[in-house]
């Protein structure tokens, strides 16, 4: 996405607990629902799934794309 930023939503391939894990590690994201400000926030999924909500704010790029690989590599064969 270019131009805008609005929530995007992913599932992630692993259990609840697992992608709690994943929001639980993220240091660059708070966690909240709100979607109005300006920094990074994220949503924790709710049961049984694992759809993650991250509304991306003004943080730099390469910063934020970092904290979400590094989460996701924690939480591979879990």
């Amino acid at each position: 996405m270019t131009g805008f930023t609005s929530p995007l939503s992913f599932e992630l391939g692993c259990d609840f607990d697992a992608a709690g894990e994943f929001v639980k590690r993220l240091k660059c994201f708070n966690l909240g629902p709100s979607w109005g400000g300006f920094e990074s926030m994220v949503q924790m999924p709710f049961p049984p799934g694992a759809t993650i909500r991250i509304h991306v704010g003004l943080e730099n790029v390469e910063t934020l794309y970092g904290d979400l690989e590094s989460s996701l590599a924690l939480i591979k064969g879990v």
